[in-house]
């Protein structure tokens, strides 16, 4: 059962990710479902995972910005922290 899914997806993987968005269009019109729902399943391979890749580096991002205070540090703890990462070249 493992080994079919990772073929199916490989198999997946390997042939949306090379294939040209109009010529999927095309062939979805080919096996006959309509061209609005044929551009929008085009539109989603193509725009998935430049929003998944957005959402990870805001989350990364806010995760950076108050991480010390889901933690419930001080102010004064998070600056000593991000202090001490950096090399002494730098510190004030």
């Amino acid at each position: 059962m493992l080994m079919r899914f990772c073929g199916h997806s490989l198999s997946f993987f390997a042939v949306f990710s090379t294939m040209d968005l109009g010529e999927l269009v095309l062939s979805l019109r080919w096996f006959g479902s309509p061209y609005s729902l044929s551009l929008a399943i085009a539109i989603a391979f193509r725009y998935i995972p430049s929003l998944s890749s957005a959402y990870k580096n805001a989350s990364d991002a806010h995760k950076l910005r108050n991480g010390s205070r889901e933690h419930g540090e001080g102010e004064q703890a998070s600056e000593a922290r991000c202090r001490s990462s950096l090399p002494s070249s730098y510190r004030p």
